[in-house]
């Protein structure tokens, strides 16, 4: 994958592309040019109008269709030059001062035709090439003119007269379309580095006129644009740090979830009788709660810290999907008598007639006098 070119290197290639484009449209529509020649020289030939011998038209025009042709040829089929240019300015200049000369006397009324080339360098070309334009087009203006001077059907001063009108024109109108141009330019320079990325590319154009509106409405669409981009980038963030809570939820709840299972599994192989204590911890690994569990066969009896029965019980409440239990608060249902010592399974033997299970955390169903116990060897 090739380097993109600099912004130099691409808007010198836009120029020249732009360059070809003119003298290739100049070529097709000097066709028009030798059409509309041919036509209007034939007629005042008919008219008697001009003397003008035939043998001159045919002349004019096979050497206007052969060069012309050329010209495209030449400028189409091979890499552009840049003295095609002033190739292209020579053979307007030529055909422009062919006609003036076949008109005779009266041919230097149409000598404003030579303002064709200088304006149009005005918009395609630059400042530089316009005077060149226009120097070329003085020269056949002057070529053109010397034979009528010779024969005595004209004279200097009006040449100089005439030539005088094309400068002075000239400069009124040419820097009026050179200076568009070069604000367009700019503006497609700014557009450019917009392309690349920038959007702090700003077209500095003071003048409050269509293309200085233009510069400001393209300010006003980058600054549009510029804000739409931190917005994204912004919720692009927040996306993000959202997306490392939810990962971080879900680690979470694996290890919830690994947690539910192993302590399922464990309680699930308590038979009735047997207990055993439980640890609920945090998924940073603190313990949370401490139980101890007694299995009496359908009835699963937890005994917590003191003060820590609601909490467990909304945990508890939170991960029923999984446990398929039915949870609740009997703290106010039963009571715990507690017999410590070496004489504490003696004694309570004694007052219940039943042995205490060997077994740590097992139990036996038996009574107390009129009231239902269960005795637990701890």
């Amino acid at each position: 994958m090739t380097a993109p070119a600099s912004l130099e290197d691409q808007l010198a290639a836009e120029q020249l592309a732009k360059r070809r484009r003119y003298v290739l449209a100049n070529t097709r529509a000097r066709w028009a040019l030798v059409g509309f020649a041919v036509v209007l020289l034939a007629t005042l030939r008919l008219a008697h109008v001009v003397p003008l011998s035939w043998g001159f038209l045919a002349v004019f025009v096979g050497a206007s269709a052969a060069v012309n042709y050329g010209m495209y040829r030449l400028v189409h089929d091979t890499p552009f030059r840049t003295w095609y240019v002033y190739l292209n300015i020579v053979v307007g200049s030529a055909m422009i001062s062919a006609v003036l000369y076949g008109l005779g006397p009266g041919g230097h009324l149409v000598y404003a035709a030579y303002l064709i080339a200088p304006l149009q360098a005005a918009v395609y070309l630059g400042r530089r090439e316009v005077w060149q334009a226009l120097g070329i087009n003085g020269a056949g203006f002057a070529v053109v003119t010397t034979p009528r001077v010779l024969d005595g059907l004209g004279t200097w001063d009006v040449f100089l007269q005439e030539t005088l009108v094309l400068v002075f024109t000239t400069a009124a109108l040419a820097p009026l379309f050179s200076r568009m141009v070069e604000r367009l330019r700019a503006a497609r320079g700014a557009l450019a580095l917009i392309e690349r990325g920038d959007l702090a590319a700003r077209v500095d154009d003071p003048e409050l006129d269509e293309l200085g509106y233009l510069g400001l409405s393209l300010g006003r669409t980058t600054d549009a644009i510029a804000e739409i981009i931190r917005m994204v980038q912004t919720q692009a963030h927040d996306l993000s740090a959202t997306a490392e809570q939810l990962a971080a939820s879900a680690q979470q709840l694996q290890a919830s979830s690994q947690e539910i299972s192993a302590t399922t599994q464990h309680l699930t192989d308590l038979a009735p009788g047997q207990g055993t204590e439980l640890l609920v911890l945090s998924p940073h690994g603190h313990v949370e709660h401490h139980l101890v569990v007694a299995e009496s066969g359908g009835t699963t009896w937890l005994d917590v810290e003191p003060g820590t029965a609601a909490d467990l019980l909304a945990y508890l409440d939170s991960m029923r999907f999984l446990l398929r239990v039915e949870p609740r608060d009997a703290t106010g249902e039963l009571s715990m008598l507690m017999l410590a010592g070496p004489d504490a399974p003696a004694l309570a033997e004694r007052l219940t007639g039943a042995a205490a299970p060997e077994a740590a955390w097992s139990h036996v169903a038996t009574r107390l006098g009129d009231v239902d116990v269960r005795l637990v060897r701890g």
